[in-house]
């Protein structure tokens, strides 16, 4: 089953090109493919998506070993998983989901991931901005706070 939701997770990535499932190999596209993999499936794990995994904080923001391992099986074994739109738990917000993530670039999905996995443990605003910029390189200054605004503005935070 948690493949099934994940390979039509995938599906409804590609259907809003926002990934493509070519993961296989070390290029420059399918670290791409892998990295927005990972935070969408984050993402939507917060948005009400049905699936299992754990994360932990790597140099990218929180990773999921589980799910790597999900989706190197569904990608060595394409035939046995049909891929399709729809067929995504109804507790799944798709809506809000594509409303938080379109257009995003890959910093920001980093660097919002990395807010919502870490707000937990903050006991207020400042110490989340000071733990995240601590860890993460910010392109700009003021960007991390900037996509704290927009969480808290989407009640992901």
């Amino acid at each position: 089953m948690n493949k099934t939701t994940l390979a039509n997770f995938i599906k409804f990535l590609e259907s809003n090109d926002l990934a493509q499932f070519d993961i296989m190999g070390d290029g420059a596209d399918q670290f791409s493919n892998r990295f927005k993999i990972q935070k969408y499936v984050f993402l939507a794990q917060r948005l009400g998506l049905k699936l299992p995994y754990k994360y932990d904080i790597y140099l990218y923001g929180p990773y999921s070993k589980q799910l790597t391992g999900a989706y190197y099986y569904l990608a060595r074994n394409r035939d046995k998983y049909e891929m399709t739109d729809g067929g995504l738990d109804e507790s799944f917000d798709a809506d809000r989901f594509l409303r938080v993530t379109k257009d995003k670039t890959t910093k920001w999905l980093e660097i919002a991931a990395t807010l919502i996995d870490i707000n937990p443990h903050c006991t207020d605003r400042e110490e989340l901005l000071k733990q995240v910029k601590r860890i993460k390189d910010e392109p700009e200054p003021g960007y991390i706070s900037k996509v704290l605004c927009e969480l808290e503005e989407l009640r992901l935070v």
